[in-house]
C-alpha cells in the first residue's frame, strides 16, 4: 500500500479548491449545488472539449451514500441555489467533502488510488479539538467519484485516504519557497523571520515564521478577505444600477471589471481598485497592531489568490509574491507531505540482512 501511495497537498479554501500533486494541480471555485439531468447543456459540451465540467457522483463507501453534484463553475452557472462552502468542520460537512473528493480524484494517478493527504485549518481554529477531528475522520476515508460529463465523462476513481495530516493555513506557502519537491530546504533565506500573509475569501492568515517554525503570539487570523471587497461594489452596483449579484457570480464580475446592462458593457475598474485598496488599508492597520517591528522581518510572502489581486497595493518593501500564489499553500503542503510519505515508506521497508 505505501509503495503506490500518492501525496496530495490539499487547500479548502472558502473560495476557491487548490490541489496539488506533483504534475498535476487544478482549481476551481468552492461553489457547491445540487446536481440534475443537464440534457440541454450537456449538447454544447462537444464543441468545447477542454472545459473542465466537474458534474459528479459521489459515494461515500464508508456509509454506502450515494449523491450527485454539481461543483465549481458549473454549480454558478446551472446549480439551482449554489453556495460556497463555508462550514467550520469541512471534513463533516457533506458539501465540502464532495469538494475534497473530487479534488483528490483530479489529480489521482490511478483509477483505485491510495493518498497521503496533507491538508491546512485556519488559524482560528488549528489550536483546537477540530484539528484532532480532520485527521481522524479523513483517515481511512473511502469515496467513489465518477464524472458524469464534460471531457471526463465516464472516468470514475475509487479514493482511499491512509493517512493525513494538517498544517495551519499561510504556513503552507512559507514551506513552498523554502522546500524543494522532495522536501528539502532549498532557499536557505527563508531561514530568516519571514512574514505571510494568506489573504482568501472570507478570511485572512496571518503567519509570522522564524527557524523554520510559526510563532504563536505573532502569527493571527483576521476576518477579512475578498469578500468584503466584493460586498462593497455590490453595494455600488445596487445603488447605481439597481442591480443585484451574489457573491458566487461576483468574482466573475472582478475578474472582468465591467458590468453588462442591457447591451452595453460598463467598467466598474474605479470602484475594483477603491474596494482593493479600502481592503489594503483595513488589513494592513491589523497587522501593524501586531508586527510592531515589521522592517526585522526578512521577506513578506504574499500568498492566496487574494495576495495576486492586492499585491500592488502594498506597500511592503520586502513583499514577495510567489510564481503560483494561489497554489502556494497547496503546492507547500505537498512538499512537506512528500519529506514525510518518504520517511514512512522507508520505515516500512524490510531491514536488510
Amino acid at each position: 500500500m505505501l509503495n503506490t501511495m500518492q501525496t496530495v497537498g490539499l487547500d479548502m479554501g472558502f473560495g476557491w479548491m487548490k490541489v496539488w500533486s506533483g504534475p498535476q494541480q487544478f482549481k476551481f471555485p468552492a461553489v457547491v449545488a445540487r446536481g440534475n439531468s443537464r440534457n440541454l447543456a450537456r449538447v454544447t459540451e462537444t464543441f468545447t472539449p477542454g472545459q473542465l465540467v466537474l458534474d459528479v457522483e459521489i459515494t461515500d463507501e464508508n456509509t454506502g451514500r450515494t449523491e450527485h453534484y454539481f461543483l465549481g463553475d458549473l454549480a454558478v452557472r446551472e446549480g439551482e441555489q449554489p453556495t460556497y462552502v463555508w462550514a467550520k468542520n469541512k471534513v463533516q460537512d457533506e458539501m465540502a467533502v464532495a469538494c475534497m473528493a473530487t479534488s483528490l480524484a483530479l489529480v489521482a494517478e490511478n483509477d483505485k488510488q491510495d493518498i497521503y493527504l496533507i491538508t491546512g485549518l485556519p488559524i482560528a481554529h488549528f489550536g483546537t479539538q477540530l484539528r484532532e477531528n480532520y485527521e481522524k475522520h479523513l483517515r481511512g476515508r473511502r469515496l467513489t467519484i465518477k464524472f458524469l460529463s464534460g471531457r471526463l465523462q465516464g472516468k470514475v476513481k475509487q479514493i482511499r485516504i491512509l493517512s493525513s495530516k494538517v498544517f495551519p493555513q499561510g504556513y503552507g506557502a512559507y514551506l513552498d519557497q523554502l522546500m524543494d519537491d522532495q522536501g528539502g530546504i532549498a532557499n536557505t533565506e527563508y531561514l530568516r523571520p519571514t512574514g505571510v500573509l494568506d489573504i482568501g475569501f472570507k478570511t485572512s492568515d496571518i503567519v509570522f515564521v522564524q527557524d523554520m517554525q510559526p510563532v504563536d503570539r505573532n502569527s493571527f487570523p483576521l476576518e477579512l478577505g475578498m469578500a468584503w471587497a466584493y460586498e462593497q461594489v455590490q453595494r455600488h452596483l445596487s445603488s447605481t444600477y439597481d442591480i443585484h449579484k451574489s457573491l458566487e457570480e461576483m468574482e466573475e464580475i472582478f475578474e472582468e471589471r465591467q458590468i453588462r446592462i442591457n447591451r452595453d458593457f460598463r467598467r466598474i475598474d474605479q470602484w475594483v481598485d477603491s474596494a482593493y485598496q479600502a481592503l489594503t488599508d483595513r488589513l494592513k492597520n491589523e497587522i501593524a497592531r501586531k508586527w510592531l517591528n515589521i522592517t526585522d522581518l526578512e521577506t513578506i510572502l504574499v500568498a492566496g489568490g487574494g495576495g495576486i489581486a492586492l499585491f500592488d497595493f502594498l506597500d511592503f518593501p520586502q513583499k514577495v509574491l510567489p510564481a503560483e500564489a494561489q497554489f502556494a499553500n497547496a503546492k507547500g503542503f505537498w512538499k512537506a507531505g512528500q519529506k514525510i510519505a518518504g520517511g514512512l515508506i522507508n520505515a516500512a521497508k524490510p531491514a536488510e540482512a
